[in-house]
């Protein structure tokens, strides 16, 4: 499976897109976007997988909020520890969705307008990011 759950990696993956001259990452991250600064991007996500997502980051945010209500409530460490790979495996689950639709979107979508190697690149880099979990 592939899975970029840590914050750690999220902010080095967005940091370089969204990044604005004089910025810092964390500030630009909660600036608005600008689709030019993703790279071209001109493909709307499949509404299928848009679907699907969408219901998979509901079920994550219940699993996370359990988790803190078992925190709070002192529950039994293990029981813990059961629901956090719990929502790991949810979180893991949205991450090859979103991988699907890059692949059969933007991908394809680089690929025809002659940016294969700008592809390549792109799934290289989260692979990469993928295994310092």
């Amino acid at each position: 499976m592939f899975s970029l759950y840590s914050p750690r990696v999220l902010l080095v993956n967005l940091g370089p897109a969204v990044s604005r001259a004089g910025t810092s990452a964390a500030s630009a991250i909660n600036a608005p976007l600008d689709i030019n600064t993703l790279g071209e991007y001109n493909e709307n996500m499949k509404q299928n997988i848009k679907k699907k997502a969408i219901r998979r980051l509901k079920i994550l945010e219940g699993q996370i909020r359990g988790l803190q209500h078992m925190v709070e409530e002192e529950k039994y460490c293990v029981e813990i520890l059961q629901q956090s790979s719990a929502a790991k495996q949810a979180l893991s689950s949205f991450e090859d969705l979103i991988l699907e639709n890059h692949l059969s979107t933007h991908v394809i979508s680089q690929i025809n307008s002659g940016k294969g190697a700008k592809s390549t690149k792109e799934i290289l880099e989260i692979y990469k990011l993928s295994k310092k979990k």
